[in-house]
């Protein structure tokens, strides 16, 4: 089974995907770590070098190639979400869980990384309430569960997305060859 965890950063993805990859004992597959691997660099050198536009393309090869991996859990980059081929490749996923949290919340868990460049000259919290007017109707669009971080714990979470995943393993296992 592949799945896939999309929203915001700081809404969970890398923490609840790393504990519900080891509960499946399926590989998990970061798509911003396969980035920074195969780039040679970070996300803000990649930023300062390529632009946003370079990021997104090294994004949607990651994320091709995660999902040719097999079966595993796969975290993807917040903005992954903005190219249509994208989101024609999420869908491809058995599963697909939409993590999400208050601003104030996304603001707390996100603030002083060092990992990710601003995507505007806002504050951080005006950043993310727009880039999630944008966003969420997106992570939306594609999501078969969504989940909200903010009032549950990380193992709370995925017992949730171990449900989700029998039931749909049961759906597949009724439908004729």
């Amino acid at each position: 089974m592949k799945i896939v965890l999309i929203g915001y950063r700081g809404s969970g993805k890398t923490t609840i995907g790393k504990h519900l990859a080891t509960a499946l004992n399926v590989p998990f597959i970061d798509t911003d770590h396969l980035i920074v691997s195969q780039a040679g660099m970070s996300i803000p050198e990649i930023f300062h070098k390529e632009g946003e536009s370079g990021f997104r393309l090294r994004e949607s090869r990651a994320l091709k190639e995660a999902l040719m991996l097999g079966r595993g859990v796969i975290s993807t980059g917040g903005g992954i979400v903005l190219r249509p081929e994208n989101r024609i490749l999420i869908r491809t996923a058995d599963l697909v869980v939409y993590l999400t949290a208050p601003v104030s919340i996304l603001a707390e868990r996100i603030r002083g990384d060092k990992n990710r460049p601003a995507l505007t000259n806002l504050s951080l919290e005006e950043e993310i309430h727009t880039l999630l007017k944008e966003r969420s109707p997106l992570y939306e669009e594609l999501a078969d569960l969504k989940i909200d971080t903010s009032t549950i714990d990380v193992n709370q979470a995925v017992a949730i997305i171990l449900k989700k995943t029998q039931r749909k393993d049961l759906c597949n296992e009724a439908l004729p060859s």
